[in-house]
């Protein structure tokens, strides 16, 4: 697997329990995250177990504008999951961004796009039930 990919992963899980809880709607996310990245979810079982932090983990060797993206956007997406960004997996996201070196402007951008989605999300469920 490339290490840009395993970092994002690892990331992602990073942001997930960072406020505490590792809930299961984080968990379902991220392991679709793995399916639409043909990635076998077993190869990261042992981090859904732990914490994993960001200190440890390489964020500077992704490069390109599209691993940024795709790592800062599923953050936002697992923050967002679960109800809401906490102030922990807020801190932990801009820190994310900085390391990155990920324009303000593409960010707000990106926090658009995920806050849009999970309203639309959010409307269509409460509209179902």
């Amino acid at each position: 697997m490339n290490n840009s990919i395993e970092t994002i992963i690892k990331a992602w899980i990073a942001v997930a329990w960072v406020d505490g809880d590792f809930c299961e709607s984080e968990k379902q996310h991220i392991q679709q995250k793995f399916i639409d990245l043909g990635i076998d979810v077993n190869e990261f079982k042992n981090e859904f177990k732990q914490p994993i932090y960001t200190s440890s983990l390489d964020i500077q060797a992704i490069t390109s504008e599209f691993e940024k993206q795709l790592l800062l956007g599923g953050a936002l997406a697992i923050a967002c999951i679960d109800g809401g960004f906490s102030n922990v997996e807020k801190d932990l996201i801009i820190s994310l961004q900085k390391q990155l070196n990920f324009s303000e402007e593409k960010f707000q951008l990106l926090l658009k796009k995920v806050e849009n989605q999970y309203k639309s999300s959010l409307s269509y469920l409460k509209s179902n039930q």
